[in-house]
């Protein structure tokens, strides 16, 4: 029998300076911490949560590779050694 059920996800921040990070962990464990529980989304499957409030509007826009439709490997070199130099002497002995 398959199941297709997803793993429960669990979450916590603990935020602020080293040592008091150090202290936290050593004072508590994972039974005494309380963990956000994730609902993970495909296709993404965030490890953090995520307020999707608004994927619906977001949805509606466009995509990056919509507003720039050439695409390009920006400046390509072949022979640096040939064409980049340092000063204009050696440019104009080129």
């Amino acid at each position: 029998m398959t199941n297709n059920k997803l793993a429960q996800v669990f979450h916590f921040d603990l935020y602020g300076k080293r040592d008091d990070k150090y202290d936290f962990l050593n004072e508590n464990n994972l039974a005494s911490i309380e963990w956000n529980e994730l609902q993970p989304n495909e296709p993404n499957y965030f490890l953090v949560n995520k307020d999707f409030d608004a994927q619906n509007d977001y949805d509606k826009g466009f995509r990056v590779n919509e507003l720039f439709t050439i695409n390009s490997a920006g400046i390509v070199t072949a022979r640096d050694e040939f064409t980049i130099h340092f000063s204009k002497e050696v440019v104009k002995k080129r």
